[in-house]
């Protein structure tokens, strides 16, 4: 039985508050947010429910297919591979139980333009990776309980590769 969708279960059941990554996963997602510069990074993030929360599993990256004079400000994901995400991804234990971004100027927040993004997308993990003169910093964690709702932080905790 495939686990529930953060997004598809906020209709049936409470925020699930916990979110584990394995320290590959934010590798790559430090290194994603330096290789994309001066411009955001941004992808896709694959999880699985486990007790207590969700596990990270996984990023995929994605092309920022924001116009190009705004992108070391801003990001945006194709849609397209958004849905073939998750037609790969059905029938699976794994999800889609967030998004990714950088911010090429260092700040770890979530500006007004990603709050308008994570709008879409409430009850899902949205991180952000600052980067400051050319190194990544921790990453940081929001979801939204609603579409209407503040963001809220989420603590990352980082997972040995072999738990889950």
């Amino acid at each position: 039985m495939s686990a529930a969708r953060p997004h598809d279960a906020a209709r049936r059941a409470p925020r699930r508050p916990g979110f584990s990554f394995a320290v590959g996963v934010e590798r790559a997602l430090r290194e994603h947010a330096v290789a994309a510069l001066p411009e955001e990074a941004c992808g896709i993030l694959v999880g699985v429910g486990v007790e207590g929360g969700w596990r990270l599993t996984r990023s995929i990256r994605c092309a920022n297919v924001a116009p190009a004079s705004s992108r070391p400000r801003r990001f945006e994901i194709d849609p397209g591979v958004v849905i073939r995400t998750r037609r790969e991804l059905r029938g699976g234990d794994e999800t889609i139980i967030g998004f990714y971004h950088s911010h090429p100027n260092g700040r770890c927040e979530m500006s007004a333009t990603d709050l308008e993004y994570a709008r879409n997308w409430p009850r899902t993990l949205w991180i952000v990776v600052p980067v400051a003169d050319g190194s990544a910093g921790a990453p940081c964690a929001w979801q939204l309980d609603a579409p209407a709702a503040a963001p809220t932080p989420v603590p990352l905790i980082t997972a040995a590769e072999s738990s889950g």
